[in-house]
């Protein structure tokens, strides 16, 4: 009972997310808007480590342990957006995984290139993953701490809940991540995707080929258009002569829709205690916002003009690696 409601619960998220984003494509494009591309927390290792559902082999008793470990992003792209200057994170972390499911894990990012280095993002999560014969589900509550100096078009958002569905056909995996961010406004987030996992080196690599598109809501996008995005307290920028301030509005930034493609092939090597991993991306970002861009001269007089925000593909990635203490 409990595989065929795993499976009622899969196939009506899918139901619903198709709809709304098959709605979002008929809306033109200037009465729509996106969603992310850090999808929604998807902590099912210890979920995999604890397993007890192969019936090819007996059971093994369920164990809590901590990580630890450290990973490179070249540029933090979220939902096919990014920012103009490129925002490198190197991010240590650190993880516990309960036997029960449960799981605590904080993280900072620090940004490090030649135009800024600070810590950029501490961010503090808590979660639970469980598993259903062939249905895995993790539900994820995030803080997020930024700089008053970051320019990630992502920096308005000040906490997350996500709930991550997939289920294991054999042959294909669809998944469903359900987000809502809080930030000034709340936005929310959708995201479908289909992968499958190949083992190589007696199991001990995994390659998995993902494909997602992502559909948001985008009031926290128009907060980095209106404080971030111009900001002329930005390091390495030099003030326009006779500017005050200049700031942007995205239109209809709570309508939801779909926002980019993305194509990616997530490599994990294990070996002892240690687990190395690459997840190269290719995101394919559509439908883009117009904004709203407001001049405010030294003398008090303003303008505003229409702008249709220019976007490109983008190839990024991420490179880690991670220790697992314990036996």
């Amino acid at each position: 009972m409990m595989k065929s409601f795993a499976q009622f619960s899969l196939l009506a998220c899918l139901y619903l997310f198709s709809s709304n984003a098959s709605n979002a494509q008929q809306v033109p494009d200037s009465t729509i808007q996106p969603v992310a591309n850090d999808s929604a927390g998807r902590r099912l290792d210890s979920l995999q480590q604890n397993s007890q559902n192969n019936d090819s082999i007996a059971p093994t008793k369920k164990k809590s342990y901590l990580t630890a470990g450290i990973s490179y992003l070249n540029d933090n792209v979220y939902l096919g957006r990014k920012d103009s200057v490129k925002i490198p994170y190197i991010t240590p972390d650190i993880a516990y995984y309960f036997k029960s499911g449960f799981y605590i894990e904080g993280s900072l990012s620090y940004v490090s290139s030649s135009s800024q280095s600070r810590i950029d993002a501490v961010t503090f999560s808590a979660g639970y993953a469980f598993k259903a014969n062939n249905y895995s589900g993790d539900v994820t509550a995030s803080k997020f701490f930024y700089s008053s100096q970051s320019t990630s078009v992502k920096s308005d958002v000040k906490s997350s809940l996500a709930y991550y569905n997939s289920y294991d056909f054999g042959f294909i995996s669809p998944t469903v991540t359900a987000t809502l961010n809080f930030g000034t406004k709340t936005d929310i987030a959708g995201e479908f995707g289909l992968e499958h996992t190949f083992s190589a080196l007696n199991e001990n690599l995994s390659i998995t080929p993902t494909f997602v598109a992502n559909a948001s809501t985008q009031n926290y996008y128009s907060n980095y258009y209106k404080k971030r995005k111009y900001s002329i307290k930005r390091k390495g920028k030099t003030p326009t002569p006779g500017i005050a301030n200049v700031s942007g509005i995205v239109e209809n930034a709570s309508t939801f829709k779909l926002l980019d493609y993305e194509a990616s092939l997530p490599l994990e090597y294990e070996t002892g205690k240690f687990t190395f991993s690459f997840t190269p991306v290719y995101a394919i970002p559509v439908h883009p916002s117009v904004v709203d861009i407001t001049t405010v001269k030294e003398n008090g007089n303003s303008t505003t003009k229409q702008s249709i925000e220019k976007i490109a593909n983008t190839f990024f990635g991420t490179v880690g690696m991670v220790y697992k203490f314990g036996k």
